[in-house]
């Protein structure tokens, strides 16, 4: 039967960009598909499951019937009283409950943005960054230019850059891909460009909890931008639910809750009230333990991972937090990706997909599969990085002009 193209899409829909961490994971099915083992250190996923306690506490709501609708467009009781002691205890930050929306983290990111942004206005993403950003933003038809991160000592950190024109800020923190933590001077560059130009600013903050050896501060805890901070939170990496797409948004902007509330409403209708339930309990002062115990491993594997790259001669970001390492690997990285990927069942995800400044990056993830498999995957990438010709690459962060 013939099939008829659409070809009626949306301008919206026909903006929407490639992803290049999609390309990726549809190259290691393809080989996956020949069955062909493939080591996925791509994606942000984890091969441990989810904690015992967080499960028990899921059925324990299935079990008393809390399968309904609930709370639609928000978020149930019991989350928002744990989410605001939450972050009472643990950063001193005062919330209220009618700032907070339940849902998943991808879906409040690509909500917030649409709201926000339309043809003729600007955002500025800090980068390297989580490739969908570029997609979400393409997609609202407004325009988008960056803050590339600069690399010294390790470590990547914000340069001066002026915010003129600027509608909306993007800044991931801890930052995936690179696996750093703002300090203090990139912190209050950030502030400085919200407080000039009075635009708002999302903060991605997906790897809450996943910082170690380094002064990390939410910018929700400065008062000078509180009200123009959006703070979008994840517990698919710090509690591994990366399949149960629990996430939450704050934000003191009532006419934005709002309006949220009335999108995640006809989008979502509400996130399960036993994933909240369950989520509610994983931020308790009970449970901290368990995330501390689990922060520890990844601290453990980043940072070994990080020695066996370095005996071979990759350069490496010094781990903060997250649960990547970023690797430089001297030549184009969607090329060495794919011969990775193609040679040697390795998988992994192009800097250069997460931003220019980072071509020449790898991203691996340290937790995605066991050490037995790790280990030995990280050997193979560094002969590989011994047998090719690199060059250094010529683009930096002031190449690129933050303007």
């Amino acid at each position: 039967m013939k099939v008829n193209p659409i070809i009626n899409l949306s301008e919206r829909a026909r903006n929407v960009r490639k992803s290049g961490i999609f390309e990726i994971d549809y190259l290691t099915q393809s080989i996956e598909a020949r069955k062909q083992p493939v080591i996925r250190l791509h994606i942000g996923n984890m091969w441990q499951k989810t904690d015992d306690q967080i499960i028990a506490k899921a059925h324990e709501a299935l079990l008393a019937g809390r399968t309904g609708y609930e709370a639609i467009g928000s978020c149930i009781p019991e989350f928002a009283d744990a989410l605001v002691d939450y972050w009472k205890r643990k950063y001193s930050v005062s919330i209220e409950q009618d700032w907070i929306i339940a849902g998943p983290t991808m879906g409040l990111l690509n909500q917030t943005i649409d709201a926000l942004l339309q043809r003729g206005r600007m955002a500025r993403i800090v980068i390297p960054a989580w490739d969908p950003y570029f997609s979400q933003v393409s997609e609202t038809l407004a325009s988008q230019k960056y803050i590339p991160m600069e690399y010294s000592k390790e470590s990547w950190r914000i340069p001066e850059f002026s915010g003129k024109g600027t509608d909306l800020f993007i800044v991931n923190d801890p930052n995936n891909p690179t696996s750093s933590v703002l300090d203090e001077k990139s912190r209050q560059t950030i502030i400085s460009a919200v407080s000039e130009t009075k635009a708002p600013i999302i903060a991605d903050f997906a790897y809450d909890h996943l910082y170690w050896d380094c002064d990390f501060k939410p910018l929700l805890q400065y008062d000078e931008i509180v009200d123009r901070t959006i703070v979008v939170g994840s517990f698919s990496k710090s509690h591994r639910m990366a399949g149960w797409r629990m996430g939450y948004l704050i934000s003191s902007n009532k006419h934005l809750v709002e309006t949220l509330r009335r999108k995640v409403g006809k989008d979502w209708c509400c996130t399960p009230p036993f994933i909240q339930y369950a989520a509610a309990y994983g931020l308790s002062r009970e449970f901290e333990p368990r995330i501390d115990a689990w922060r520890d491993t990844i601290k453990r594997a980043s940072r070994k991972t990080t020695e066996v790259l370095r005996s071979f001669g990759v350069e490496c970001t010094k781990p903060e937090g997250t649960i990547y390492v970023f690797a430089n690997v001297g030549c184009d990285s969607v090329q060495f990706a794919k011969r990775l990927n193609e040679d040697y069942g390795i998988a992994t995800l192009p800097g250069r997909f997460l931003g220019e400044n980072a071509r020449n990056w790898i991203r691996l993830t340290t937790v995605s599969v066991p050490e037995e498999k790790l280990y030995p995957a990280l050997e193979t990438i560094g002969r590989v990085y011994q047998s090719i010709p690199r060059l250094k690459s010529q683009v930096t962060s002031k190449a690129l002009h933050a303007t």
